[in-house]
C-alpha cells in the first residue's frame, strides 16, 4: 500500500474502532477465526479524484468491512445483517473520522449491501464496501 494509503487505513481503524455499538475490535486485514470478528480491508482504488492547481487534492479511499459470525440459524443471519447496517447507518450520519497529515474526511458513502460468503469451518463471512471522500491540503 502506498504511505498515504497506509496513514487514511490507520485513521479510517481508529474511527471504526469508535463506534460505540461494535461487537468487537475492528482488526486490520486479518479476520480473526473466532467470531464475532471484524476487520477493515482497504481497497484498490484509492488515489486522487481531482487535483488543484495549488497543489491539493481530493481523493478516495475505498475500504471493505468484514463480520465474521458463527453459521448457525436464521436469527444469526439476521443479526449479521443487522449489525453491517447499523455500522453503515453510522459511519454515513455521525461525525467524519479526524484523518491525519491535512487531510479532512469530506464524506463516506456504503458502496454495496451485504454480501455474505460461507466457509467450510462453520463458519460466514458478512462484507460491505464503503469510501471515504477526503481532501488533501497542499
Amino acid at each position: 500500500m502506498p504511505a498515504d494509503t497506509v496513514t487514511v487505513a490507520k485513521d479510517m481503524l481508529h474511527h471504526l474502532n469508535s463506534w460505540p455499538d461494535k461487537p468487537c475490535n475492528f482488526a486490520m486485514e486479518e479476520l480473526p477465526k473466532k467470531s464475532p470478528a471484524l476487520m477493515l480491508q482497504p481497497l484498490a482504488g484509492s488515489g486522487v479524484e481531482r487535483r488543484y492547481i495549488d497543489g491539493s487534492f481530493v481523493g478516495p479511499f475505498s475500504f471493505a468491512v468484514y463480520l465474521r459470525s458463527e453459521q448457525t440459524d436464521t436469527h444469526e443471519k439476521l443479526s449479521a445483517y443487522d449489525t453491517l447496517e447499523q455500522l453503515a447507518y453510522w459511519l454515513e450520519n455521525s461525525a467524519l473520522p479526524s484523518l491525519s497529515g491535512r487531510r479532512t474526511a469530506i464524506k463516506i458513502e456504503q458502496s454495496t449491501t451485504t454480501a455474505l460468503a460461507l466457509l467450510d469451518d462453520d463458519t460466514e463471512d458478512y462484507q460491505t464496501v464503503f469510501s471515504l471522500r477526503y481532501r488533501q491540503s497542499a
